[in-house]
C-alpha cells in the first residue's frame, strides 16, 4: 500500500491514464514499435499531472 502522498498520486494517475488513454491505443496501434512511444508519452503525461496534484496537496498542508 502506498504510504506517501506522492506514491498515492502517482498510482492514481498511472491507473487513470492507463484506462483512459493507453488501453484504447493498444487496440488501435498493432505495431509495437509505434505503440511503445505512445505509451511512454501517456506515462510522461501522467507523471506531469501527478506532480501538479502532489504540489497542490503539499501546499494545502503547508497553509492549513
Amino acid at each position: 500500500m502506498p504510504s506517501s502522498v506522492d506514491d498515492r498520486v502517482l498510482d492514481f494517475y498511472a491507473q487513470l491514464f492507463e484506462v483512459i488513454f493507453s488501453e484504447p491505443f493498444r487496440g488501435q496501434i498493432s505495431e509495437r514499435r509505434k505503440l511503445n512511444p505512445v505509451i511512454r508519452q501517456v506515462e510522461a503525461a501522467a507523471d506531469a499531472a501527478s506532480s501538479s496534484l502532489t504540489r497542490f496537496f503539499l501546499n494545502q498542508n503547508t497553509f492549513s
